[in-house]
């Protein structure tokens, strides 16, 4: 049995990730081209082959999200590697959820193919009234289309990281973040302190780390 796709009214259809594992049939009805407004039987295509998951093309090798020091902020990077030739163009998809529910979107349309010589970092970010909600979370994929809030087919398995909110960077509640709590969370056991999501603590979480520090102002007539 056969239903209707919501929006599908065009002469064209780009597939979804919703459409893998269904075969597409085309439906036409007939309409007199002028005179009176006469319509005729419906008539169905033969069904496409079983759509099927485009192999991924790529893979999120680290990404991160970081609130900051007046949580109102989130920023977030995905390093993203390709894995094999990909024709045509590819979407970065950052999602920012509260809980279950979708709250923004932030999309990276590329006009290039990636480069099969080296991952690229790509960044963006949410303004929010209270990024300290413990509830939200990033989900980052790569797709290749997105259209009035549709993702296409995916390129790349998606992932979901946790945000890293200022109340954790701030180690010793000072309301700021500075050299003393990068000492602290080097020493201590916290999850969190893998800042890339790629398994390991390294230099990289600590230059993460060092990006979020606030300058600290210095009074110029003290030598």
């Amino acid at each position: 049995m056969y239903t209707s796709i919501s929006g599908a009214t065009s002469s064209s259809y780009v597939l979804t990730g919703s459409d893998v594992g269904k075969f597409i049939k085309v439906e036409i009805t007939p309409v007199a081209s002028s005179g009176s407004s006469l319509t005729g039987a419906a008539t169905l295509s033969t069904a496409t082959n079983q759509v099927e998951a485009t192999r991924n093309a790529f893979h999120i090798i680290k990404s991160s999200a970081v609130s900051t020091d007046n949580n109102t902020f989130i920023y977030m990077t995905a390093n993203i590697a390709l894995d094999q030739g990909h024709t045509g163009k590819e979407v970065i998809v950052f999602q920012l959820f509260n809980d279950t529910t979708q709250e923004d979107i932030q999309t990276i349309q590329l006009d290039y193919e990636l480069s099969t010589d080296a991952s690229t970092t790509f960044t963006g970010y949410f303004m929010v009234l209270n990024a300290s909600n413990i509830n939200y979370h990033i989900k980052i994929s790569v797709v290749d289309s997105y259209e009035f809030s549709t993702l296409g087919l995916d390129l790349a398995p998606s992932i979901t990281i946790p945000i890293t909110t200022f109340g954790q960077l701030d180690s010793n509640g000072d309301t700021e973040f500075a050299v003393e709590d990068i000492v602290n969370i080097i020493n201590g056991s916290a999850a969190f302190k893998d800042m890339n999501h790629d398994g390991i603590f390294n230099s990289e979480d600590v230059g993460i780390l060092l990006k979020y520090i606030k300058p600290i102002n210095v009074d110029p007539s003290i030598q």
